[in-house]
């Protein structure tokens, strides 16, 4: 039966650019477009506002964003138009431009935040991964490694240190280090091609869609439970908010519990046309907001943002329903968290 495990409610509408990706930068909201229009939104009481517009951002549209650095510190931001570029903030100077990712369909980076290790960024140009590293603040982007894999390569997670890549037909584990290639299972198990997606969770675990289902494994490629989860139609994109998995299909997003196998979505929400989910976990990982940009029939775009309701809360409104099964396994989810 389902419950109210998020808030969701819009915090952008009636945008007339399309909107392709989004990232957090503090308590602003950058919003990449298909237009190359770059918005920077200021979080207001109930929605936010387009603080400033950076109009020639890009002539190309600007398919990814992430915010790197340490808060407070040195930030730069990584964004992919038709090649990968690093601008400097909060003067959106651009810095360097990596001219081997031309061409590039999507990148990942190990972390977004260089405090304690290197960061390592992998770029999918068609078929061939390029693997680069980041010292820290103030240091260029240092090529590390170039493979090949069978195919186009279209969704890439990092998993320690190894990356998680996915083409239209398998799922590979590349050691970014020695550049091992190790395959792992077909993205569809009743046709030839499907759609890959898959996140981190911060138990050391992945969560990789294959069909309708999500399959749990660890950083080694091997499965780690005994259930995944279920969806009813093959999810076009993930996120995570601790315990919680949010996927998105063309008419939904419908959010699972990671704690049980249940078929049945604790929350649904019917938010069509949704092309990029983004969470914004805490220092750890877990829990977190969910930013969801989509389009409407009318062509303009808007951003809902999903607020995670108290997970005590959640358990009581379990109880009360007299799902003990779900409340215990919740309970036991709120136990691996921090404090």
């Amino acid at each position: 039966m389902p419950y109210a495990a998020f808030k969701c409610g819009a915090i952008f509408d009636n945008c007339p650019l399309k909107i392709e990706s989004l990232a957090v930068w503090g308590s602003k909201l950058l919003i990449g477009t298909h237009e190359g229009v770059l918005l920077i939104m200021g979080e207001g009481e109930s929605k936010y506002h387009i603080a400033e517009t950076q109009k020639g951002f890009s002539k190309k549209p600007i398919v990814q964003l992430t915010v790197l650095g340490d808060p407070g510190g040195e930030q730069m931001l990584v964004s992919l138009t038709d090649t990968i570029t690093l601008h400097r903030l909060p003067t959106f100077e651009l810095v360097t431009s990596l001219p081997k990712t031309k061409g590039c369909n999507l990148y990942c980076l190990s972390s977004s935040t260089p405090s304690t290790a290197p960061v390592a960024l992998c770029a999918a140009v068609n078929k061939k991964v390029l693997v680069y590293r980041w010292p820290g603040p103030g240091q260029n982007l240092i090529e590390t490694k170039e493979l090949t894999l069978p195919d186009r390569v279209k969704s890439a997670v990092f998993c320690g240190d190894s990356v998680c890549l996915g083409t239209k037909r398998d799922y590979f584990m590349v050691h970014t280090g020695t550049g091992e290639v190790k395959e792992l299972f077909p993205v569809s198990g009743k046709t030839k091609e499907g759609n890959p997606v898959a996140v981190v969770l911060p138990t050391g675990e992945m969560l990789l869609a294959q069909d309708s289902t999500g399959i749990f494994i660890g950083l080694n490629g091997r499965p780690t439970r005994k259930y995944g989860l279920h969806w009813v139609e093959p999810p076009l994109a993930l996120a995570l908010s601790y315990p919680y998995i949010l996927a998105a299909s063309a008419r939904s997003v419908d959010i699972r519990c990671i704690a049980n196998d249940k078929k049945s979505a604790a929350q649904s929400e019917q938010l069509r046309g949704v092309h990029s989910l983004l969470a914004q976990p805490d220092a750890a990982g877990y829990g977190g907001k969910v930013f969801i940009a989509s389009s409407r029939q009318d062509g303009k775009s808007q951003v809902h943002m999903m607020q995670p309701t108290d997970l005590l809360e959640q358990v009581d409104e379990l109880v009360g329903m007299e799902e003990y099964a779900e409340a215990l396994a919740l309970c036991d989810q709120i136990k691996l968290m921090p404090p």
